[in-house]
């Protein structure tokens, strides 16, 4: 899960935020859109959130830090 406090620039396909490459639009919901990755390390595929904070209430960035919290923490194959 990728967090801005700042205006998020468009995000396009090949694009590489952090250590993973951006590939095609998965979903796309209120405050946040998911993009196919590739973690530039392992080369193994993932999925990306990203996430626009700059427009959420208080009580949404305790939420996605939960989510945060539990995604960094799952373990699954």
């Amino acid at each position: 899960i990728i967090m801005s406090t700042q205006q998020v620039p468009a995000i396009n396909e090949g694009d590489t935020v952090g250590h993973y490459e951006l590939l095609e639009l998965i979903g796309r919901g209120t405050y946040a859109e998911v993009r196919r990755g590739i973690d530039l390390y392992s080369g193994q595929e993932v999925a990306v959130k990203i996430i626009d904070k700059t427009k959420r209430s208080t009580e949404d960035l305790r939420r996605l830090n939960m989510e945060c919290y539990v995604l960094k923490h799952l373990k699954h194959p």
